[in-house]
């Protein structure tokens, strides 16, 4: 079985590329910014579903003194900030910052931006409401407790013994960084929160076409015949791709279960290669973000 890394990483891709690690590296940091590059790459997805892009307020009222308005809304509680703020969308949450230094701070909260993931995620597949792994956490690593680390160790797939102090899960947080490998862009956040973060490299993820190792190896898969060899099946197919390097089904009772068992590797286009079988296609994303892998006879979709 070829292995998903050429690094050793555990969440890594198939293998390093620098100009990808280079591309992700430039948008993320454009990104970053409280600008409309932030609510343009969120709304591509409302434009997708028909939802109206609001445009970026371009001032704030002002009267006679100029900067009365501002003087306003700095003088409001920001609890009360915050209520209203909490009615916003994502891309308005983003374009609302350019007001005022004032709002921008308020816009950034973690609670913000954790409930806004929590309303995007919720139906999505394989995306608990936990900081997302592919986020650069060097700059904004004070801003992590140590479940937050625990979390995005867990979702990069490391293994824990349990007994870390914060000192070491901070260093296994910045050492496993799955930053230059293909296919994978990391969100590298400059002025915001790390829920905030989150949402964004959520965004970013959903676009990918190639899936880990790992992540292969973590889900269970639904296998589908396009021509209906069985369909006096009672219960849908599940299988595993097993880390010793066999697809088989996911019980395990000593009978005889389909599909047989067989070998399976991901080859360097990302392709994943069952067996003698045809070559499946490319991992291809599913609305809901999970993954589909098929070829000309069966299908496999992630639970």
């Amino acid at each position: 079985m070829s292995s998903d890394s050429d690094s050793g990483s555990e969440f890594a891709g198939p293998c390093l590329n620098r100009h990808t690690a280079r591309g992700a590296r430039n948008r993320a940091t454009r990104l970053s910014h409280p600008s409309s590059e932030v609510s343009h790459h969120i709304g591509q997805n409302k434009a997708k579903r028909k939802i109206r892009i609001a445009k970026a307020p371009r001032t704030f009222h002002q009267t006679n003194s100029g900067v009365e308005g501002e003087d306003r809304i700095t003088k409001t509680p920001p609890e009360l900030v915050t209520r209203v703020l909490s009615f916003l969308e994502a891309e308005d949450l983003a374009n609302i910052a350019l007001v005022s230094r004032y709002v921008n701070t308020v816009s950034k909260q973690d609670l913000l931006w954790k409930e806004l993931c929590r309303v995007r995620w919720m139906d999505k597949k394989h995306q608990s409401l936990t900081l997302h792994p592919c986020v650069d956490y060097k700059d904004i690593v004070g801003q992590l407790d140590k479940q937050d680390k625990i979390d995005i160790l867990t979702r990069r797939f490391l293994q824990l013994r349990g007994d870390e102090d914060d000192a070491e899960l901070e260093e296994r947080i910045l050492n496993s960084t799955p930053t230059g490998f293909r296919g994978i862009k990391v969100y590298i956040p400059v002025v915001c929160g790390k829920w905030q973060a989150s949402y964004i490299a959520a965004e970013i993820d959903q676009h990918r076409r190639r899936i880990t190792m790992k992540e292969l190896q973590a889900y269970e898969w639904i296998f589908g015949e396009f021509y209906g060899f069985h369909e006096d099946e009672d219960e849908p197919i599940k299988v595993h791709f097993r880390p010793d390097g066999l697809r088989s089904n996911s019980i395990q009772d000593g009978t005889f279960r389909r599909p047989r068992p067989a070998t399976y590797q991901i080859l360097a286009s990302g392709a994943i290669q069952v067996g003698e079988f045809p070559t499946h296609s490319r991992p291809r994303r599913l609305e809901d973000w999970g993954w589909s892998i098929s070829n000309s006879y069966v299908t496999y979709t992630s639970i």
